[in-house]
């Protein structure tokens, strides 16, 4: 079988782009035809000096410049785009779908009792506006009000790029305090990515305003060395990212065998919000309702019904619910029935887990009994979420 040569720009500098190279290899591992020429990089880096002599078969790349996009195109080959920055006509793409990262933050975020919302990124940088832009649509669509943050300290220029973004926000972070400082708390704030989520933790600690009571804070991408690097640790969206890479891995085959691939951009779910301390509280007074959920979070695989909860706290039934549904607007039971499905979603996304070994490791009786409420609460079944 002939070898099919595949250039791979794509940074090893970034978790994100480390996630795409391993789905890659998930695939190319699929394959005996498949030759990979990639070398360690940043995002905003120039064309490698092999890459204008190479002739090869096809190109998986993160355009993050123009530079980049031209000398791409000018090889002629199938492409996949993995950044979509440019939205370039007749290139495929792909990418994380920010309707959805906004979905799972509010969603996070509303489980802790928050009543009220902003969003912090950066200014000129595409997923920033998009991210941001869904979830002040979504959170007033429910009637909370969304305060936005995205100014740049330093000159009037826009930012040549996010890295370019995230330096400026890192050297200057006096408007982002005063900011901090202005808004009504308890807040929860979603954020571009986890280095603007790190950078406003950085800016609570100079204002004087505690993570997470004061302030929950979500980031997005789950680059677990710049979330554990944060203090208190960053809770963050967590993309999804080697799926992503298999599936462009996958389009980019398609196109190398001559079958049509619209070009257009792909657009790829995040699984799940990976909560850390950021978020690690309810934003209530109420801390029967503080200890009842944290009972909810460490023990609902383990098969507890409400009757447990109650047997923790201390108070009847019916005033559980009430004060529940104050504070989060659900009962006990369909709390802990959203922490199991929870931990469901996760497992089928990440691991190939029979349906009935999931069934045992997060308290449902029978793999049946977990796809009725699985059903009920995602709307689709089990395997159809996996695929």
């Amino acid at each position: 079988m002939p070898q099919k040569n595949i250039a791979l720009l794509i940074e090893t500098s970034r978790s994100y782009g480390r996630g795409l190279l391993q789905g890659v290899a998930s695939y190319a591992r699929l394959r005996s035809d498949w030759n990979l020429l990639h070398q360690e990089q940043a995002l905003v880096e120039r064309v490698p000096d092999w890459f204008h002599d190479w002739n090869g078969d096809g190109i998986l790349a993160r355009i993050e410049t123009m530079e980049v996009a031209e000398a791409v195109l000018e090889r002629g080959t199938p492409v996949v785009d993995l950044r979509s920055r440019f939205r370039i006509t007749g290139l495929a793409s792909v990418d994380t779908d920010p309707i959805a990262v906004a979905e799972l933050a509010l969603q996070h975020l509303l489980e802790r009792g928050v009543k009220r919302f902003a969003f912090c990124g950066y200014p000129s940088v595409d997923f920033s506006a998009q991210r941001g832009g869904h979830f002040k649509a979504l959170a007033e669509d429910r009637g909370y009000p969304v305060e936005v943050f995205e100014a740049i300290a330093g000159d009037d220029t826009p930012p040549a790029n996010h890295i370019e973004a995230e330096l400026r926000g890192t050297l200057n972070q006096d408007d982002l305090c005063d900011w901090v400082r202005s808004l009504e708390k308890p807040v929860g704030v979603l954020c571009s990515n986890d280095v603007r989520g790190r950078q406003l933790i950085q800016a609570c600690h100079q204002a004087n305003v505690s993570v997470p009571d004061e302030m929950l804070i979500v980031g997005m991408d789950n680059d677990e060395v710049v979330c554990n690097l944060a203090n208190p640790s960053l809770s963050s969206v967590s993309p999804a990212v080697e799926n992503l890479g298999f599936e462009a891995a996958a389009m980019l085959q398609r196109m190398m065998d001559g079958e049509p691939v619209p070009r257009k951009v792909y657009l790829n779910r995040p699984t799940h919000v990976e909560a850390r301390k950021s978020t690690d509280t309810v934003a209530t007074d109420d801390e029967t309702v503080i200890q009842a959920l944290s009972f909810i979070r460490d023990h609902a695989c383990a098969g507890i019904n409400v009757q447990d909860v109650l047997q923790d706290v201390g108070i009847s039934r019916s005033t559980l619910e009430r004060r529940f549904l104050e504070v989060i607007g659900r009962t006990p039971k369909e709390q802990i029935t959203q922490e199991r499905i929870g931990h469901v979603k996760r497992l089928l996304t990440e691991t190939k887990f029979p349906l009935s070994r999931i069934a045992r490791v997060t308290g449902f009786k029978t793999a049946s009994h977990l796809s009725v409420a699985f059903k009920q609460h995602a709307g689709v079944t089990p395997s159809a979420y996996r695929q």
